[in-house]
């Protein structure tokens, strides 16, 4: 018994020598170098913002020089891009006078085209209507000569005034001289009968006018 509790140095110095072995802690193995980011140092960056093309030695003096050539270049080119625009801007406006005064030229012209097409339609209506009417008076004028021919003279009595208003229509005194040399003597023309003539006659043809007007309105 007494040997078995018996303690050998030789053992305690193996004990320690292996607690020692146990206990003794890793080297660290060696880590990158690397910049550290936390929050605090981003939002420092984020206010502070360094322009690394800068130099960093610059004086507040330098960067108001710098601050004033930068405002002064802008500022000629945004002047420029306004000369632009106002040049731009007076020639629209020019051009919309230029179009405005000939707008204004064609529609008067389209006003002195409509009056006048309304004056010669009104000069083709008198003209036909004067047409007809010489055509009648010739054609009575004529009849009456016949007549006279045949020794009827009863119907001669209006041959003088019946001339007259020919010459008066058809401008020709001489051609009405001629009909009337042709129906000799004739008697003295009342005004009922002149007027029973004209009226008469005139009323033919300006019938015939308005037929042709309308006839004309409806091919439009």
């Amino acid at each position: 018994m007494a040997s078995e509790s018996t303690f050998n140095l030789e053992d305690l110095d193996t004990f320690f020598a292996v607690k020692k072995e146990k206990t003794s802690p890793s080297a660290p193995k060696p880590r990158a170098m690397t910049t550290r980011s936390s929050k605090s140092t981003k939002k420092r960056k984020g206010v502070d913002t360094v322009d690394l093309e800068e130099p960093s030695d610059l004086s507040i003096s330098d960067l108001l020089k710098r601050a004033s050539a930068k405002y002064a270049i802008e500022k000629e080119q945004n002047e420029k891009q306004i000369e632009v625009l106002e040049d731009q801007k007076k020639i629209f406006t020019a051009k919309a006078g230029h179009f405005e005064k000939e707008l204004v030229k064609v529609k008067k012209q389209m006003k002195d085209m409509e009056a006048t097409h309304k004056l010669q339609f009104k000069e083709h209506i008198d003209g036909a209507k004067k047409s007809a009417a010489i055509a009648v008076l010739r054609a009575k004028i004529q009849l009456v000569n016949q007549a006279k021919a045949d020794g009827v003279d009863s119907l001669a009595k209006n041959m003088k005034e019946w001339g007259k208003i020919l010459a008066t229509l058809a401008g020709d005194k001489v051609e009405a001289s001629v009909d009337m040399n042709k129906a000799g003597e004739v008697g003295e023309t009342s005004k009922a009968g002149e007027v029973e003539v004209i009226g008469a006659e005139a009323g033919m043809a300006e019938q015939e006018v308005t037929m042709g007007d309308d006839d004309n309105d409806a091919k439009v």
